[in-house]
């Protein structure tokens, strides 16, 4: 789930602030209630980007596949503890290669 607001026409991925004690200050985390429940939206982690060699269309046998660094949307600190890469063949999704990074 991201959240997103309205601003001056177009929907944007804020920096949210709240005013309290009569001063605006940037919340470390902010719940909405959905379906009954609460959920946390803030903070979280900003969707990483992967770049394949020669993708999309002169990809080679055995490619380098770079991940951007780890990142989160907040004013508090968070940690990255793994990453884990998954090849699957689009042909009938199977998986052919899977390695975790701790």
């Amino acid at each position: 789930m991201y959240l997103f607001v309205k601003y001056s026409g177009g929907w944007v991925d804020p920096d949210p602030f709240v005013r309290y004690n009569g001063s605006w200050v940037q919340p470390e985390t902010i719940y909405v209630r959905y379906n009954g429940t609460w959920r946390i939206v803030w903070p979280y982690v900003l969707t990483p980007t992967l770049t394949v060699e020669g993708s999309p269309s002169d990809v080679p046998e055995d490619p380098l596949l770079e991940g951007s660094a780890f990142s989160i949307k907040s004013n508090s600190s968070d940690f990255h503890e793994s990453t884990e890469w998954e090849v699957v063949r689009t042909s009938d999704n199977v998986v052919v290669w899977n390695e975790t990074e701790i």
